[in-house]
């Protein structure tokens, strides 16, 4: 009987350079109950590091924890691969060719495999030397020890969105905290592609912090941005989306099935912060009108508690993969911001 009242507790760390964004979530019966969640900005006069905040946290060593990898410190590769095997043997073969390339050995090489199709299949792979000098060591600074799963930052976006598993979908998302932007062509439930692009697009959410005096987070809409701010971003938005239609043709032409744009289902976009979504969505969609014929619109996979979305969209990604295999129909909060 006890399996009739089974839940899971994930955390969800969004790392950046200098903070941390988390989120505690409870699973239960498809629902996720946020616990407690907060930013941790690292402190110190020389070398700054993360406080501990385990005394923060209901912790258990059971929790799943779910953390980002930067995505300097991934690489995509796309094998040919023979028919029947397992996963696990799928990503073993692709650390013993990444061992080659690299000239360490495979128990050094950390993979995931993304998508496979026929004799074709897509793998991330990081050196773990490098992710464990990174997440690891500020994971371990904030005294939650050693994760169960990390994922490349984008991919924590697409745990947000539901777009179902049936059809060919591209994500376009621009992180303009993390300063990249990358296309992701996923067919069902196969990434088939993807192109990541590093941009120094943080410059932009400057201009308008400076321009507006408050922080970007906190612009509800950015209709409100005054004529010299929106004039700005739709200017710099515009030259964007006609680099990303460029990227997209790229991507579509190296990737592994044939999926032409006739084949698209829907175009996802996807930005943090939330709140420059809607003016993106506008401006690339002006530029890029082979595209129109795709579900445009960002569709949340369950409710969510739009007071801390722009800001936590990042953690709650990492929090959804932790509970991969439910689909959680709610989100609610169980206490104010910790």
């Amino acid at each position: 009987m006890a399996g009739l009242f089974r839940s899971k507790r994930v955390i969800g760390v969004d790392l950046s350079e200098d903070k941390a964004t988390l989120i505690q979530a409870k699973e239960t019966f498809r629902k996720l109950e946020i616990e407690k969640f907060f930013i941790v900005e690292k402190e110190g006069n020389e070398e700054k590091v993360f406080p501990n905040i385990r005394c923060k946290l209901n912790f258990d060593v059971e929790d799943i924890i779910v953390t980002n990898a930067r995505m300097d410190l991934v690489i995509f590769i796309t094998m040919d691969v023979p028919l029947g095997l397992k996963r696990k043997e799928y990503e073993e073969m692709a650390k013993l060719e990444a061992a080659r390339n690299f000239g360490i050995p495979a128990g050094g090489i950390l993979s995931a495999l993304l998508g496979r199709a026929g004799n074709k299949a897509m793998f991330a792979i990081a050196k773990k030397e490098t992710i464990s000098e990174t997440a690891l060591r500020h994971l371990e600074d904030l005294g939650l020890g050693e994760p169960d799963v990390v994922i490349p930052d984008v991919f924590k976006y697409l745990y947000m969105v539901d777009i179902g598993s049936n059809g060919n979908i591209i994500f376009v998302v621009l992180n303009f905290v993390k300063d990249y932007f990358a296309v992701v062509l996923q067919s069902f439930t196969e990434i088939l592609g993807i192109r990541v692009i590093f941009r120094e697009l943080s410059e932009i959410v400057s201009f308008i912090r400076e321009n507006e005096g408050v922080d970007i987070y906190r612009v509800e809409n950015v209709n409100e941005l005054n004529g010299t701010a929106m004039a700005f971003l739709k200017r710099e938005l515009t030259d964007l989306s006609l680099e990303i239609d460029r990227e997209i043709s790229l991507m579509m032409d190296e990737s592994f099935q044939s999926v032409g744009l006739y084949n698209i289902d829907a175009v996802v976009l996807v930005t943090d912060p939330n709140v420059l979504e809607g003016v993106f969505r506008e401006v690339f969609f002006s530029v890029n009108s082979n595209l129109t014929l795709g579900n445009s619109s960002l569709k949340y996979s369950m409710n969510l508690p739009n007071i801390w979305l722009n800001i936590y969209k990042g953690a709650l990604g990492l929090t959804l993969r932790g509970v991969e295999g439910e689909r959680i129909e709610f989100v609610s909060l169980k206490e104010e911001k910790g």
